[in-house]
């Protein structure tokens, strides 16, 4: 697809969101980038999303055409977010849906703001496009929550996949999921890294002294992310060679931090709780190796983030991971689940900083050519005339 340079007019969208920064996450990251671009080429952009956290989270600053408001909600079970129906949403409920829209987008099928999205549109006689970052069923080390989140794709998220008027994926696997739930092919667009933004950011002073490798993973403890797998991984190999920074916050974090006693880790294991944006690339930046064990990615940004910075990666080949990052050349991937080969590769690259430094360098080459906002961004404006184009057809 031929990006467009410019539009007809600009268009008013309503982004409806389940997260939002101050948020922290890989979504929260890709919608708050994608509308700052779509703005920077006249587009209004109206989130409703929810107010976690709280008003005492630390503020964001957003583009003046941008528009944030923020419904009072509670996770009914974590990182799955319902609005609560207070006097004060209802004033938002009112504010939000008198205006008028050109379009209506949502994200991620198995939150309960893409159905409702859905309904809104078809209210309002509107286009809606929807962006399915997930590439495969929901994971959970609970078998009750597994069930239900398999129950709903197949009903409810397979209906937001089928009706939505358009589809963007993110990376092929997550484009590969839509076609495995509903046979439907949807175009892939990738997203953007600010590297103007990383370039400002100055690494971390590191943990550990010279000749001590530094290890990173930033981002959820939540299940799914092979954080037990990691820290076993780690407890294998000689204390005095690395040592693991997690930083993060998430359900699963007492948990860990039990886990990391257990192992005798506590010399090894630095906790840094939830980190901004920046302090999080500045961490990334004095790593000598980023790790990402997950079992479950869309299209992870830490991994995008780390090659971008020119670390050293190694991750599970799950989702899109082998779209940023080839195993060999520029990362080291491993099967989802192997700590043996986890822990393996850790012991490898720890011994050998010129194939980190290749690696790095090799990532870094191809993520800053491949992903880019002005492209992606124009992408998303072609997709949504021809969508409105076909509508107002039909």
């Amino acid at each position: 697809m031929t990006p467009l340079t410019a539009v007809a007019s600009p268009l008013h969208l309503l982004a409806i969101c389940p997260y939002y920064p101050p948020h922290t996450g890989g979504l929260e990251r890709y919608a708050e980038e994608l509308h700052e671009h779509l703005s920077r080429r006249g587009h209004r952009i109206t989130v409703l999303t929810t107010d976690i956290p709280p008003a005492a989270a630390p503020p964001v600053t957003t583009p003046p055409a941008v528009t944030v408001h923020r419904l009072p909600a509670r996770e009914l079970i974590y990182n799955y977010p319902w609005p609560r129906l207070t006097p004060s949403s209802r004033r938002i409920f009112r504010a939000v849906l008198t205006a008028r829209y050109d379009a209506v987008m949502s994200t991620t099928r198995f939150f309960v703001t893409s159905p409702a999205a859905g309904m809104l549109a078809r209210k309002r006689r509107i286009p809606w496009l929807h962006i399915e970052h997930g590439s495969d069923y929901v994971t959970s080390s609970n078998p009750a929550i597994r069930l239900a989140a398999r129950v709903y794709d197949e009903t409810v998220g397979r209906q937001v996949l089928r009706h939505a008027g358009a589809i963007i994926a993110p990376s092929q696997s997550a484009a590969d999921f839509v076609r495995r739930l509903t046979g439907r092919t949807v175009p892939i667009v990738y997203r953007g890294l600010p590297l103007d933004w990383l370039e400002t950011i100055t690494p971390a002073p590191r943990p550990t002294p010279p000749g001590i490798c530094h290890l990173v993973y930033a981002g959820r403890f939540i299940t799914g992310k092979g954080l037990p797998d990691l820290l076993q991984a780690v407890s294998r190999l000689p204390s005095q060679s690395l040592h693991l920074t997690l930083a993060g916050s998430g359900n699963q974090e007492a948990s860990l931090k039990r886990r990391v006693t257990d192992l005798n880790l506590e010399k090894s294991v630095t906790f840094t709780g939830s980190l901004s944006p920046a302090a999080s690339i500045a961490l990334v930046k004095s790593a000598d190796i980023v790790v990402n064990p997950s079992y479950n990615e869309g299209l992870p940004t830490l991994v995008l983030e780390a090659a971008a910075c020119g670390r050293a990666v190694i991750a599970t080949a799950v989702g899109g991971t082998p779209e940023i990052v080839t195993d060999g050349s520029s990362a080291v991937l491993v099967p989802a689940g192997n700590i043996n080969q986890l822990s393996a590769a850790i012991a490898a690259l720890t011994e050998d900083p010129a194939r980190r430094r290749r690696l790095g360098e090799t990532a870094a080459d191809f993520v800053r050519r491949k992903f880019n906002w002005d492209s992606a961004a124009a992408e998303y404006e072609q997709i949504l005339w021809q969508l409105m184009k076909t509508s107002h057809a039909a």
